[in-house]
C-alpha cells in the first residue's frame, strides 16, 4: 500500500484551505449581520449610510443572487490560494505562522478587490458600492483571518491538528493516508454537494420557485456545497483508516 505524508503540500493544501474558507465565510456571515443590524440606524454620520448602500447592493441579502454566487466564487478561490501558498509562498516567507499568513493575505485581498469585486458589479476597490471604506476594511479582515488559518493548518502545528501523533509506525501511516483520503473526499464531496444543489434548484424552479428558508436558490448550492465538501471530508477520512486497518490485518 502507498504511504502517503501526512505532510503532502496537495492534500493540507485542501484540508487547510477548506478551513480557512470556513472560518472566513462564517465571519462574513456575522460581517453581514452586523451590516443589516447597524443599517438601522444603530449607526451615526456618514457611516449609517455607507451600511445602508451595502444593504442596498445585495451582497448582504439573503434573497438575491449576488451574496450566494460571492459566496461559491470565494469558496473555490479559497481552496486555489491554498495551494498557491503552500507551493510558492509558505517556505519563502519568514517570521511566525500567524505573521507568514498575514503577509499572505494581501495577495488574495489584492485580487478580491481588483478583480474579483469589479467582476461582481462592485467596482475596483468596492467604490461602485458607495460604501466607503466599508468593502475594503471588511474584505481585508476576511482575507487576514483566511490567511492567518491558512498559514497555521499548512505549518508543523496543523500536524498536531490534522495529521499525526509521532509515535508509532502503525499510527503515523493510519493519519497520513486520513489526511491524503481527507482531501480527495472534500473535493469529491464539493462537487456532488454543488451538483445536488443544482439539481434541487431546478427541481425547485419546476415547481413553484419560491424561495428556500427565505433565501435565493442559490443559496442552497452554496448550502449543499459546502456541507458536501464536509461530509466527503469526514466520510474521506474514515476510510483512509479503514484502508490501513485492512492492510495490517493482511500483514
Amino acid at each position: 500500500m502507498r504511504r502517503y505524508s501526512a505532510s503532502d503540500p496537495f492534500a493540507r493544501a485542501l484540508l487547510s484551505g477548506f478551513i480557512a474558507s470556513t472560518a472566513m465565510q462564517l465571519a462574513f456571515a456575522l460581517g453581514c449581520s452586523a451590516v443589516l443590524l447597524l443599517a438601522n440606524g444603530q449607526a451615526a454620520g456618514p457611516a449609517s449610510s455607507w451600511f445602508q448602500s451595502l444593504r442596498n447592493s445585495g451582497l448582504v441579502d439573503l434573497t438575491r443572487p449576488a451574496l450566494h454566487q460571492a459566496i461559491g466564487l470565494y469558496f473555490l478561490v479559497g481552496l486555489l490560494w491554498a495551494v498557491v501558498y503552500t507551493h510558492m509562498f509558505q517556505h519563502r516567507l519568514s517570521g511566525p505562522q500567524w505573521e507568514r499568513g498575514l503577509l499572505f493575505a494581501c495577495v488574495p485581498w489584492l485580487f478580491s478587490v481588483l478583480v474579483l469585486l469589479p467582476v461582481a458589479g462592485a467596482g475596483p476597490l468596492g467604490l461602485a458600492l458607495a460604501a466607503g471604506p466599508l468593502p475594503l476594511i471588511g474584505s481585508l479582515a476576511l482575507h487576514a483571518l483566511y490567511g492567518v488559518t491558512l498559514a497555521v493548518l499548512s505549518s508543523s502545528f496543523g500536524d498536531g491538528v490534522m495529521a499525526r501523533p509521532r509515535s508509532g509506525e502503525a499510527q503515523v501511516i493510519a493519519l497520513q493516508n486520513a489526511e491524503f483520503c481527507a482531501a480527495l473526499g472534500v473535493v469529491g464531496g464539493l462537487a456532488l454537494g454543488a451538483g445536488l444543489g443544482l439539481v434541487l434548484v431546478n427541481v425547485n424552479q419546476a415547481g413553484n420557485g419560491s424561495a428556500w428558508l427565505g433565501m435565493h436558490p442559490f443559496g442552497l448550492v452554496a448550502a449543499s456545497t459546502v456541507t458536501g465538501g464536509a461530509l466527503g471530508g469526514l466520510v474521506g477520512s474514515f476510510f483512509g483508516l479503514g484502508r490501513v486497518e485492512a492492510y495490517v490485518k493482511r500483514t
